[in-house]
C-alpha cells in the first residue's frame, strides 16, 4: 500500500530501475558488438583464424631468426589443409632492418606473406590501405608502409625505397622495393611510425 499512497516516489523509483536496466542493456550490447568487430577485423585483415609458429618464436624471432625458421613448412602445411574448414593456408616470415629514400633511412619491423594465397587468407587485408592499393600477387616488388613511416622518409606512392636487412644466416641483404599504399592501423598508432607488409 505504500507504493499507491507515494505515487511521486514510485514513479520516480521505477524510471530509475527502467533507465538502469536500458543503460546495462546497451553498454553490454555496444561492448559485444565491439569486440566482434575487433576480431573480425583482426581475423580478416592482418592475422587470420590461427598462427603457427616456431616454439621459440617469442624468444628469438627478431634477435636470432635462424633458431626459429621453420625450414620445411610444406608438411605442417599439407597437415592443415587435411581439415575441411581450412580456406586457406599462408606462410608468413617476420624481419626487421633498415629502410631508406634518398638520404632518410630508418628501422623498420613487418612481415613478407604469400601473396597467391593473401586474397583467400585474408579477405579484408585491402582495407588496411588509405592510400595506394593494397598487396597483389601480381607485383611482388610493392609493399605497404605505414603512414608514420612514410612521413620520417619523406616517401609517398610509387616512391623507391631500398630495405637491408639480415638472413636468417647473419648475412646482409638490400632489396629494391617500391611503395604500393599507405596503411593504418586502427589501434596501435605508434606501429605506423615503422611497419612494412610485403610479399
Amino acid at each position: 500500500f505504500n507504493l499507491i499512497r507515494n505515487q511521486r516516489r514510485t514513479t520516480v523509483t521505477l524510471i530509475a530501475i527502467v533507465v538502469g536496466i536500458a543503460m546495462m542493456v546497451f553498454t553490454k550490447g555496444f561492448n559485444a558488438g565491439m569486440a566482434v568487430q575487433w576480431g573480425n577485423s583482426l581475423i580478416n585483415e592482418t592475422d587470420g583464424h590461427l598462427k603457427i609458429h616456431h616454439v621459440n618464436f617469442y624468444k628469438f624471432g627478431i634477435s636470432d631468426r635462424e633458431k626459429v625458421f621453420i625450414e620445411n613448412p610444406q608438411p605442417l602445411v599439407a597437415e592443415v589443409r587435411r581439415d575441411p574448414h581450412v580456406r586457406a593456408v599462408m606462410s608468413r616470415m617476420a624481419l626487421a632492418g633498415l629502410i631508406g629514400r634518398n638520404e632518410n633511412s630508418t628501422t623498420f619491423y613487418g612481415a613478407v606473406d604469400d601473396l597467391a594465397q593473401i586474397d583467400a587468407a585474408l579477405p579484408d587485408h585491402g582495407k588496411l590501405v588509405v592510400e595506394g592499393q593494397p598487396l597483389s600477387a601480381d607485383d611482388p616488388n610493392g609493399v605497404l608502409i605505414g603512414r608514420g613511416l612514410a612521413k620520417s622518409l619523406g616517401a609517398s606512392v610509387g616512391d623507391e625505397l631500398v630495405g637491408l636487412s639480415s638472413t636468417i644466416q647473419g648475412n646482409q641483404s638490400s632489396t629494391l622495393v617500391y611503395v604500393r599504399g599507405l596503411i593504418r592501423i586502427k589501434d596501435n598508432p605508434q606501429a605506423e611510425q615503422s611497419v612494412l607488409l610485403g610479399g
